[in-house]
Formats: structure tokens, sequence, C-alpha cells
């Protein structure tokens, strides 16, 4: 009897046992399972970061933001840039070289947008849209010189970048970009259809940043007369006329920027009756410092025939 009582307790105790190990595989099995499904999710969300301003991505995965058609008026800055004659690229270089140099001179500018925290919009060909004041603003007028500040640094980036662009990709003549900025009221948000929304902004102050940048000058940065109010005690600015724009009844007053930095040693400007002169010396090629020497040369014995008939 004793016997039987204890192969029952052996089959009792041999029956858990095999409970638990089944448990216990089934956990780790699970723990697995959650292990690889949650590196999966990490590489669609790193993914999928790439397609989003870190800002809206932000929003978005912390459970804020709403993924339906809205959106609200704010009181923003926009940022319009373009590279000058691009298009005239797609004939000399070939496409791969024409797609890593595009992608080159986009990764250089975001990179300078997010530090100054520019919400990065979209991108048109070589054509960059930005704007400030949302989803997170310091203010208007803060958001306006955050806005100006980076436009400076990229125009300032450009210039260093003249010689990369030359000695990597074979091109002729260095790149030169146009910038356009405007401040006012605009609708921002989700725009789009129950399948696909895209963030972004619209209104007329997106057109004008757009006709600012197409009639501003190579490597210049031109400034609506509401962006100016906003920073003109921050930066230097010059009154550059009105323009004609469609979509607005009266003419727009234009301002721009003066961004050339008096104290640093590797720019000089030279401005007098007979020459208007400004030099980035870091950025110079050698064939460039070469063709001022000979017309310093040149010029010295111009000057110096002239005299001697006098």
């Amino acid at each position: 009897m004793e016997k039987e009582l204890a192969q029952d307790e052996i089959k009792t105790l041999k029956r858990q046992i095999a409970k638990l190990s089944l448990e216990k595989k089934l956990r780790r099995d699970l723990g697995n399972e959650l292990e690889k499904a949650k590196n999966e999710i990490q590489l669609l969300t790193e993914k999928l970061s790439k397609y989003l301003s870190p800002q809206l991505y932000n929003i978005l995965f912390s459970g804020y933001e709403t993924a339906d058609a809205s959106s609200s008026r704010k009181k923003l800055t926009i940022f319009f840039s373009d590279l000058v004659q691009f298009t005239r690229l797609s004939d000399k270089l070939e496409p791969e070289e024409l797609t890593a140099m595009l992608n080159f001179y986009l990764t250089e500018m975001s990179n300078i947008a997010l530090e100054h925290g520019g919400t990065i919009d979209k991108y048109i060909g070589d054509a960059i849209l930005i704007f400030f004041g949302d989803p997170e603003s310091t203010g208007f007028q803060e958001d306006a010189i955050k806005c100006v500040s980076m436009a400076i640094d990229m125009q300032k980036r450009m210039k260093d970048l003249r010689n990369i662009w030359i000695k990597e990709f074979g091109l002729e003549q260095p790149l030169s970009a146009r910038i356009g900025i405007s401040t006012g009221y605009c609708s921002v948000g989700n725009f789009g259809s129950a399948s696909r929304l895209d963030y972004t902004v619209i209104g007329s102050v997106v057109n004008l940043a757009a006709r600012l940048e197409s009639s501003c000058k190579e490597d210049g940065i031109l400034l609506s007369k509401d962006t100016y109010w906003q920073v003109k005690e921050k930066f230097q600015c010059s009154n550059a006329g009105k323009i004609e724009v469609k979509g607005f009844a009266e003419a727009i007053s234009t301002y721009e920027v003066l961004f050339d930095v008096v104290n640093d040693k590797s720019h000089v400007s030279l401005k007098t009756e007979n020459l208007n002169m400004d030099l980035d010396l870091r950025s110079l090629t050698f064939d460039e410092i070469d063709a001022l020497k000979e017309l310093v040369s040149t010029a010295q014995e111009l000057k110096l025939e002239n005299n001697s008939k006098n």
C-alpha cells in the first residue's frame, strides 16, 4: 500500500516537473519572441525617423499627437532655399554622381537646420522647406531669429564647401544658394486623406518665402518685412526694395541680410568708388589666388604707365 502511494506521489511530482519545464520553455520562447519583436520595432522606428522631423517624431511616439487630418493657425517663420542653376548639372553629371552630390548637400544643410531647432518640412529636388514655431516654439520673435541665424550658417557653410564641390564632384563652378524667409500666420498640421497624411504648412506666407527665394541674389538671404521687424535688432540688414509677387495685391518690401563677419580675418571686404571686393580667403582656390596676383600686377603696370604719361 505504501509502495503504491509512493509511486503515485512520484508520478504527481513528475507531472508537476513536466508542467514547470513546459512553462519555463514557454516563458523562454515568449521572451525570445518579445525580444525579437522589440528589435524589429526598433529597426522600424529608426527607419521611420528618417522620414520625419525629430520634433514630429518625438511627439508622435510620445502619444500626444493623433494621426488624423487636423491643423491649426499659428504664426511661423518659413524658410525656403534652392541651388542656383542646379538643373544644368543634370546634363554634366552622371545620375549616380548627381545623387551623391545632392544627398551630400541636403545632409549638410539638414544638420545645420536641426542644430537650430528647425522643422524640416520637405525636400523638393534641391529645394528645402523648413519652418520655425511648430511643433515647438520659443516665441515668434525668437523663432524668426533662429531661422535667420540658421540661414546665415548655411550660407557660410556653402562657402566652406566650395573646394569640396570642385574636388569631389568635378564641378567647374562652385554651387551657390538663394534663401527666402517670411513670417506670418499660416495653417500647420496634418493634411491629406484617411490613408495618407502629410505634416506640412500651407498659406500665403509659404508662397511668399518661395517668391523671396527666387528674387534673391546668389549667396544671399532675402527677408519679408514681417521677418525683418522681428530680427532687425539682432542682424544687420539693408532695404532691398519692393518686388511684385503673384497673389499679393501690393508690392512686397524686402530686406537683405548682411552677414559678412567684419572681425574675421579670413574675410576681406573693400568698397571704393572703383572697386567692390568681398573675399573669403579660406575658400579661394589656388587658381583664383593666381588670378588675383595677375590682376594686381596688371593694375600696377597700368597705373605706372598712366603716371609716366602724365
